[in-house]
């Protein structure tokens, strides 16, 4: 609407025999005093805004879509796993995660979900990830060392967290020394031969 004002504008100053001077002079105040980039040049400068707002404004569009996709993702992941359809909400979490590879939350619901499929190598390496990502994340710690456990591997998780309990904070500490007592009678157990 107001490139077209303008150009009416400038049709109209035609008709009546303004100098090509005086129009560009008029579209360099309206522009005021032209864009960075050489268009306050033209008689048409200013004529669809400044090209640093409109890419800025192309940009927050982009990403509010970007956010509006990744949350309809998450949300899709969410209610999957809620009905118990874990392997839908591995899906969405996965799509979800190729919006934002570092989303630390995506990577423990999508390891929540594998953990449910029992697929508890990929349930492992997502906590990896979420670990490498945000160090003092608990929840990270005590899924993957859960993951672990399932697979036999209690030394590992028993490492893992040791580990975890030198980076998490005070609060977060309970469960995983919890699952730490757990992880380490079972070591014992298999020590003395019984399992």
């Amino acid at each position: 609407p107001e490139a077209r004002r303008e150009l009416t504008s400038l049709r109209a100053a035609m008709k009546k025999k303004v100098g090509v001077q005086e129009l560009e002079q008029e579209a360099k105040k309206a522009s005021a005093g032209g864009a960075a980039d050489g268009a306050g040049d033209s008689p048409f400068a200013g004529m669809f805004g400044d090209q640093q707002a409109m890419k800025e404004r192309a940009r927050g569009a982009r990403e509010r879509r970007l956010a509006e996709e990744l949350n309809s993702k998450r949300e899709a992941g969410n209610t999957a796993h809620r009905v118990g359809d874990y392997a839908s909400a591995q899906r969405h979490y996965t799509e979800a995660l190729k919006l934002d590879p570092k989303a630390t939350g995506l990577l423990l619901n999508r390891a929540a979900a594998r953990l449910m499929l029992e697929d508890y190598v990929g349930c492992h390496e997502d906590c990896q990830k979420a670990v490498e990502l945000q160090p003092d994340l608990a929840k990270a710690y005590v899924r993957g060392a859960k993951s672990l456990q399932l697979q036999g591997n209690f030394g590992g998780a028993e490492e893992l967290l040791e580990k975890g309990l030198e980076r998490v904070s005070r609060s977060d500490r309970t469960e995983l020394e919890t699952q730490l007592r757990g992880a380490r009678a079972a070591l014992q157990s298999l020590r003395r031969g019984g399992g």
